[in-house]
């Protein structure tokens, strides 16, 4: 008798065109030599579709941007508009405020730079972001 093996790395690959919100993070290689896992994201919504869902990917990047055809493995989550919570005065630490997207199980994440991307086949959902030199919407104070 003879025993065969097959490996199958899977990943989603991505067709078409469309204009997510995504933004590159760094895992220190020096801070986590070993990587990490990502078991949840929280994000705060200024408004959403009344019908049709919003996504969370996690993705590597190419040349420092997210890559428009892969996604990680079981990363990709989405959630219809009744599970996305929105507020005029985002806070991160109010389950009122935020909607999280949880992982079915956690994300390994190799040290270097990925990207998070939200998406949705509607423009109706707006999501709050933060940018430096700009005042934050809550404390008015300067984002560092």
């Amino acid at each position: 008798a003879r025993v065969v093996t097959n490996r199958v790395a899977v990943s989603n690959v991505i067709v078409g065109w469309y204009d997510p919100l995504a933004q590159t993070y760094l895992i220190s290689p020096d801070q986590y030599p070993e990587g990490i896992f990502v078991s949840k994201l929280r994000f705060c919504f200024k408004s959403k579709d009344d019908v049709i869902p919003v996504t969370l990917q996690l993705r590597p990047t190419v040349n420092g941007y997210p890559s428009s055809t892969v996604v990680y493995p079981f990363s990709s989550i989405s959630l219809t508009p009744d599970k996305v919570n929105i507020t005029d005065s985002p806070d991160l630490d109010d389950p009122t405020k935020y909607t999280e997207f949880v992982f079915d199980s956690p994300i390994y994440m190799q040290p270097g730079e990925h990207a998070f991307v939200l998406w949705s086949n509607s423009n109706k959902y707006e999501a709050y972001t933060a940018e430096v030199g700009k005042l934050d919407l809550v404390t008015s104070l300067q984002v560092g």
